[in-house]
């Protein structure tokens, strides 16, 4: 079993071994979520600058995705951002409904 991990490195979901606590889907599933989520993730074309706020959609808390605010600390940022809550809601919706199933 696999679980979706976000690597800011990479910039991308990648599937890793799973770990108590998490959900897990079979290696071909997950590998196809994390697609999905990756494509959903590219409409996040908001580049902060050192200092401003911007929101992010990799917060995954109680089975869903929901928007989580960050400061950027560079003129890069870790995650895909979003200028304000309500595009990222937007994109988080999205990506929810990827892991429903719809």
């Amino acid at each position: 079993m696999k679980v979706l991990l976000w690597n800011n490195v990479r910039f991308a979901f990648i599937p890793v071994e799973t770990f108590s606590g998490v959900p897990s889907y079979p290696e071909e599933e997950c590998a196809r979520i994390c697609g999905e989520l990756n494509k959903i993730i590219e409409l996040c074309s908001f580049r902060p600058k050192a200092g401003d706020v911007y929101y992010h959609s990799v917060t995954f808390d109680r089975g869903k995705f929901i928007v989580m605010d960050n400061q950027a600390a560079f003129d890069d940022c870790p995650y895909p951002a979003c200028a304000d809550h309500d595009s990222c809601q937007k994109v988080c919706d999205m990506m929810n409904c990827v892991l429903e199933g719809k």
